[in-house]
């Protein structure tokens, strides 16, 4: 798989608190908003041969903006939604836009974009789930807001592999990286 996170020519605009915009391209913006790596590595390869499909049937010109968020290290997800709201909606203005989302970025985006500021023309959501076995959510969200980090460190890549699997031939796909870098959240009150 083409890794077009690094193949294109991003164009950094803005960063703040482990959030980053980076743009390719001009015309109508596409804002992508990657899954749980964070980065965009597990989404471009599907966003990057649409756009240029419209560039060349349709004469559709378009600007991808990545919300890479792989470097954030908010305490809750709201925080990290409206951090995203604020650079996505600094970026692109009242513009007229399209949402891509895959996987995770789907809640994100959604949380985030879903306001009166925002334009979005169409959206694209994309999500390799069909539904995961009940069971294995309800054991690890009993069992993630007592784990110890050294704990969670040394088992979250088997344990995201018999949860979310099978990850195909990749050793260390980007989601596991991801689920690498995170800390268990801790309940407090």
């Amino acid at each position: 798989m083409r890794d077009f996170t690094r193949a294109l020519c991003w164009v950094s605009t803005r960063r703040e608190v482990g959030v980053a915009i980076r743009c390719f391209g001009g015309g109508e913006p596409i804002v992508v908003v990657p899954g749980m790596e964070g980065s965009g590595e597990r989404c471009l390869h599907l966003v990057v041969p649409v756009a240029e499909r419209a560039l060349f049937e349709c004469n559709r010109k378009f600007r991808l903006v990545l919300v890479d968020y792989s470097q954030e290290s908010f305490a809750t997800l709201e925080e990290l939604i409206v951090q995203i709201r604020k650079l996505v909606r600094e970026e692109i203005g009242t513009v007229p836009s399209v949402l891509w989302a895959q996987s995770f970025g789907n809640i994100l985006a959604l949380g985030a974009l879903n306001i009166p500021e925002i334009q979005l023309g169409k959206c694209v959501l994309v999500s390799a789930f069909t539904s995961l076995p009940a069971l294995k959510i309800r054991l690890s969200t009993a069992l993630l807001p007592i784990t110890p980090q050294s704990v969670y460190k040394a088992l979250i890549g088997p344990s995201a592999k018999w949860e979310f699997g099978p990850f195909g031939d990749e050793d260390n796909p980007p989601f596991l990286e991801a689920m690498k870098r995170a800390s268990p959240q801790k309940r407090t009150g």
